[in-house]
């Protein structure tokens, strides 16, 4: 979108969370769905019947998949984030990668968790209160 200040996103890095969205956010977003659609209109010209059957499957499957998870809205202290999230993000992926659960940051120190059922999710919730639980050494 090449009407987009992306200035802004330097002095506001939530800007997208505001809410309710103002004109200007009404305005982006609209041209964006707009060029969507245009974006669309050409992967479909020059796709194949195969290429559209198998997006049509894949999409599909994503949706089914994503109403059947378990979602939660955590919250991290704001002193333990970076602790949460580890250098690189290699902590934060692997609680993902030893639960089966991802994680989503949406706002300052909360995080949606995704969980493909509630065993996952409740091993998600004890390995993130263990991991950030202090250690009898920093007590």
């Amino acid at each position: 979108n090449d009407a987009r200040d992306t200035q802004i996103y330097k002095s506001n890095p939530e800007f997208w969370a505001g809410r309710p969205m103002t004109e200007l956010m009404v305005t982006w977003a609209s041209q964006d769905v707009s060029n969507l659609f245009l974006l669309a209109e050409r992967q479909i010209s020059s796709a194949t019947d195969e290429d559209i059957t198998r997006s049509r499957h894949l999409s599909d499957s994503f949706v089914l998949e994503r109403l059947s998870m378990q979602v939660q809205v955590i919250e991290i202290q704001p002193a333990l984030v970076g602790k949460f999230i580890g250098k690189k993000g290699a902590n934060i992926r692997a609680l993902e990668n030893s639960t089966g659960v991802r994680f989503q940051q949406h706002g300052e120190g909360k995080y949606v968790v995704y969980a493909q059922d509630s065993m996952a999710m409740a091993s998600a919730e004890l390995a993130c209160r263990t991991f950030l639980s202090p250690s009898k050494s920093q007590e």
